[in-house]
């Protein structure tokens, strides 16, 4: 199945398309936040998440003979509607309950590897986030995602942050970080900053 929104804020909705060929269904139960009970039994519905959050997806389709599950996991990001942090707002990840509540993490990739907190690196303190290097496919995704920030008040607004960076191969080609900014929950964003993996990379070693 597909879906229309990935990021959205609280109150938004989201259609969901089945496009289902490994049978031809005849019915549709979908678990828009995978506890267990169906929320909907169409086949292309759309769907209002009521709380912040991320959120998983499940599709069980039948013919009646056959039946056939898939669920996607971290599928759609649910922000609060309304700012959660001011300015100035720092974070760098002294709090050991990660994931944090307002902090969304994001991937599409198949592999395991995602952003973690670590304490094996740091600029202040001593933890970081760190997203392993591993073997990825073209159009790998993972990403972070900070609280709403409320930056009315500010003229020329800014932001830093320190990266590191290792290729994990002399031919890997594939790796970026780019940053983006938005200003509706993400139905529109903004590129504020992106380097390659040459340009990108803090040693020359690879790992």
């Amino acid at each position: 199945f597909t879906n229309t929104k990935k990021v959205i804020c609280l109150g938004d909705a989201v259609t969901f398309t089945d496009i289902s060929s490994s049978v031809t269904p005849t019915s549709w139960q979908w678990d828009f936040d995978n506890n267990g009970t169906t929320d909907a039994t169409t086949q292309n519905p759309t769907y209002t998440f009521t709380a912040p959050g991320i959120y998983s997806v499940k599709l069980t389709v039948s013919d009646g003979t056959n039946t056939k599950t898939v669920t996607k996991t971290s599928l759609i990001v649910v922000m609060a509607s309304t700012t959660s942090a001011g300015v100035p707002y720092a974070e760098s990840f002294e709090n050991s309950a990660f994931p944090y509540n307002d902090l969304y993490i994001y991937s599409n990739s198949a592999s395991a590897a995602t952003w973690n907190r670590v304490t094996t690196a740091a600029y202040t303190g001593t933890a970081s986030i760190k997203l392993d290097n591993h073997s990825p496919a073209v159009g790998d995704l993972d990403e972070f995602i900070t609280p709403d920030i409320d930056m009315s008040n500010v003229t020329s607004p800014t932001m830093t942050f320190r990266v590191a960076y290792q290729r994990r191969s002399s031919s890997d080609t594939l790796d970026g970080l780019r940053v983006y900014s938005s200003t509706n929950c993400g139905v529109a964003w903004v590129l504020k900053y992106t380097k390659a993996y040459s340009t990108l990379q803090t040693v020359t070693s690879v790992s």
